[in-house]
C-alpha cells in the first residue's frame, strides 16, 4: 500500500502532458521490479472522471448502501446480461406496482363513500315510535247522501266530484271529465271530505305499549295524502312541518303536543322517557300499538276502489308525509293483522361532509331547503317538485300536494291533465337517470384513459381532443341533471313491516270496548284490528363512511410499494439524503460532490 500512495503522489506532481508509461518506467528501475497490467491499468484511472463518471461513481455509492430491495445489483460490476436482467425485473415489479396502486386511486375516486355496518347498535328507545298512517279505502259514507241539512241537492253533486277525485286511476279515466264544469277546487273540498270520513264520528279504541288507553280521535290526527283523508298517529304538528309558505288547513295536523324529536340529531339529552313524538320504549307483541276500527258494509264502494277492500297502513317517520299511493300494508276488513316492525337507522360519518352531496347521496341538515317544508327529507322534496311541475302544466296543484295559497286546487275538469302529468314527470326522472348515469360511465371512461395516457412519456397528439371531450360530457350530463336533486337525509330511519292476517271473531269476545268504556257498535257492520309493534330492543345501524381515510389510503400505497420494491419512507428519506446532506458532507470531506468510489 505504500507503494501505491507514493505512486499517486507522483503522478498527481506531473504535469498534466507528462508521460505516464515514464513515470512507470522510472519506477520500475528504482523498485528493480516490473510494473504488472493491473497496476498500470490502476493508474490510468486515477485520471479524472468525466461528469457522467462522476455521476456513476455516486450511484454506485448509492446502490450499495440504499435499503430498496435489488439495487444493490445495479451498483456491482457484473456482467451486461445480469445488468439486462435485473433491469427487466424492476420494470415489471414498480408498472404493476403502478397499475395496482392506479386502481387504488380510480376506485376512491370513482366510490369514495361506502355503506358498512356501525360498530355498535342502536337501543329502540332513542327513536321514535313510528308514525302510523291509515287509510280507509272508504272515503265517504252513505249518511253524507241522505244528511238533507249538511247537504243540498247541489252539494251531493258536488260531493260526488270531490269523491272522483280520490277514485283509482283506471276508474277516473273510464269517465268523461268532460262533463264536469268545475276546474278547481276550493277548501271546501277538504272540509267537505272531512265530515264524510268514515272516521270522522268514530269511537274507535286504541292502546299503546298495554299501558295507554286513548280515544282515536285524540291521537290519530287527520292528514292529507295522495289517497285521501288519512288519520295519523305519532305525527309532528304541521307548523314543525310546513313553512310558512305553504297553505295550511283547519283541522289537520294539529297537535297541541311540540316535538322533542330532531330529524338527524334525534332526542336531547334531557328528554323524558315519556316525551312526544313517543318513543320506541320496548318490543315484543305484548308492548304494541293496538287499534279496533269498525265500519259499515254498505259504505264499501267497489266501483270506486275495486276489489282491494280494507285500510292502507304506513310506517315512517314523524316528519314525513305519507303517500299511500306509492307504498302501504293492505289491512283486510274483519281481520286481525298483526304488523312486525323492523326499524333501519343509516347514519353518516361527519368526515364525508366534505365530499358534495352527489358523491355522498345524502344531504347534511341546513345543506337543501324547500320552498314549503321546514324539514327536508326526500319525499317531501319529491312531492315539492311535483306539484311545481304540475302546476307549469296544469296551472294547478293535485290537492295533495304543498302549494301556496294562491295556488289552484285541480278540480274534476283537470283530472285527466293532472294524471298525464304525473306518468310523465316520473318518466322524465327516469330517463335523466338514465342518460346521466350513461354520460357518468363515459366520463370515467375518458378520465381513466387519459391519466394511463399520462403515464407515457411521449404525449399522445389527440391529447386537446381528449380535454374537450371531457368537458363536452361534463356539461351534457349538468344539462341532463335534475333541478331538483332529491337525495335522502344522511341520517335516515325507515320502517319496515311485515303483515300476518287471522279472521277476526270478535262477536265472541265479551270486551268490545272502546277507550270510554263503552260497548262498540255491533251494528257496524264488521270490525278489524290492527296490532303493530317492533321486533326488536337493538337496531343494526348502518353507516356512511370514507373508503379511505388518510391512514387507510396511505396504508394501501405504502402496503403495495413495501411489496413490490421494499420501499418505506425511510427509503424516501434515504433518497433525500443522498441527494442532499450527502453531497454537502463529500464536498466538506473529499473535496468532491460525488465522495469517494468503494471498491
Amino acid at each position: 500500500m505504500t507503494y501505491y500512495f507514493i505512486l499517486y503522489e507522483e503522478v498527481l506532481q506531473k504535469t498534466r502532458n507528462g508521460n505516464i508509461s515514464t513515470t512507470v518506467e522510472q519506477n520500475e528501475k528504482q523498485n528493480n521490479r516490473p510494473i504488472k497490467q493491473s497496476e498500470a491499468s490502476d493508474v490510468d484511472e486515477i485520471e479524472d472522471p468525466s461528469f457522467i463518471g462522476e455521476i456513476k461513481i455516486y450511484f454506485r455509492n448509492f446502490c450499495n448502501h440504499t435499503g430498496i430491495h435489488g439495487f444493490q445489483y445495479f451498483g456491482q460490476h457484473r456482467t451486461l446480461i445480469e445488468k439486462i436482467w435485473w433491469l427487466l425485473v424492476f420494470l415489471i415489479t414498480f408498472s404493476a406496482c403502478a397499475f395496482c396502486i392506479f386502481l387504488i386511486y380510480e376506485k376512491w375516486a370513482t366510490s369514495p363513500v361506502i355503506v358498512s355496518l356501525a360498530t355498535k347498535e342502536t337501543p329502540i328507545y332513542q327513536i321514535p315510535f313510528p308514525a302510523v298512517t291509515i287509510c280507509p279505502t272508504i272515503k265517504y259514507t252513505r249518511e253524507c247522501f241522505r244528511d238533507d241539512e249538511l247537504f243540498s241537492v247541489r252539494n251531493k253533486r258536488k260531493l260526488a266530484e270531490y269523491t272522483l277525485s280520490l277514485c283509482k286511476k283506471q276508474t277516473r279515466n273510464s269517465r268523461d271529465n268532460g262533463t264536469f264544469k268545475d276546474a278547481f277546487y276550493t277548501e271546501h273540498f277538504f272540509k267537505t271530505l272531512l265530515k264524510c270520513s268514515p272516521f270522522a264520528r268514530s269511537n274507535f279504541t286504541v292502546r299503546f305499549m298495554n299501558r295507554y288507553q286513548f280515544e282515536f280521535s285524540k291521537v290519530f290526527l287527520p292528514v292529507i295524502t295522495d289517497d285521501g283523508i288519512c288519520f295519523s298517529f305519532n305525527m309532528m304538528d304541521r307548523k314543525e312541518i310546513f313553512s310558512d309558505n305553504a297553505a295550511k288547513y283547519h283541522g289537520f295536523v294539529e297537535t297541541a303536543e311540540p316535538s322533542q324529536w330532531i330529524p338527524q340529531v334525534g332526542y336531547p339529552e334531557e328528554a323524558e322517557l315519556d316525551t312526544y313524538p313517543r318513543r320506541a320504549l320496548l318490543s315484543g307483541a305484548i308492548n304494541s300499538l293496538e287499534i279496533i276500527m269498525g265500519h259499515s258494509e254498505k259504505d264499501i264502494n267497489y266501483e270506486c276502489n275495486g276489489a282491494e277492500q280494507g285500510y292502507k297502513v304506513l310506517l315512517h317517520i314523524p316528519c314525513r308525509i305519507a303517500r299511500p299511493t306509492m307504498e302501504s300494508i293492505m289491512v283486510p276488513f274483519n281481520k286481525a293483522t298483526t304488523i312486525t316492525v323492523i326499524p333501519e337507522m343509516m347514519s353518516t360519518s361527519s368526515r364525508v361532509k366534505k365530499y358534495d352531496p352527489e358523491t355522498r347521496n345524502c344531504y347534511f341538515p341546513g345543506e337543501k331547503q324547500l320552498r314549503f317544508f321546514k324539514i327536508y327529507t326526500k319525499n317531501s322534496c319529491d312531492m315539492e317538485c311535483l306539484a311545481n311541475y304540475t302546476l307549469r302544466f296544469c296551472n294547478c296543484v293535485g290537492f295533495w300536494m304543498p302549494r301556496k295559497i294562491s295556488f289552484p286546487i285541480c278540480g274534476p275538469a283537470k283530472l285527466n291533465c293532472l294524471s298525464v302529468t304525473k306518468d310523465a314527470y316520473e318518466l322524465m326522472q327516469l330517463n335523466d337517470k338514465l342518460k346521466e348515469e350513461r354520460l357518468k360511465r363515459q366520463l370515467a371512461a375518458a378520465k381513466k384513459n387519459k391519466t394511463i395516457e399520462s403515464f407515457i412519456f411521449w404525449k399522445p397528439n389527440n391529447e386537446e381532443e381528449v380535454d374537450e371531450n371531457i368537458k363536452n360530457l361534463e356539461e351534457k350530463i349538468s344539462s341532463v341533471k335534475n333541478e331538483c336533486n332529491c337525495f335522502p337525509i344522511c341520517s335516515d330511519l325507515t320502517y319496515v313491516g311485515t303483515a300476518s292476517s287471522l279472521d277476526f271473531r270478535w262477536e265472541e269476545q265479551s270486551e268490545n270496548k272502546t277507550a270510554n268504556n263503552t260497548p262498540i257498535d255491533e251494528k257496524a257492520g264488521g270490525l278489524t284490528q290492527i296490532n303493530i309493534f317492533i321486533k326488536t330492543n337493538d337496531i343494526l345501524t348502518r353507516e356512511r363512511n370514507e373508503l379511505y381515510g388518510p391512514t387507510d389510503f396511505i396504508s394501501n400505497f405504502g402496503g403495495l410499494l413495501g411489496l413490490f420494491s421494499g420501499f418505506s419512507i425511510l427509503s424516501f428519506m434515504e433518497i433525500v439524503y443522498y441527494l442532499t446532506l450527502r453531497i454537502i458532507g463529500n464536498c466538506k470531506k473529499f473535496g468532491r460532490w460525488y465522495g469517494e468510489e468503494e471498491k
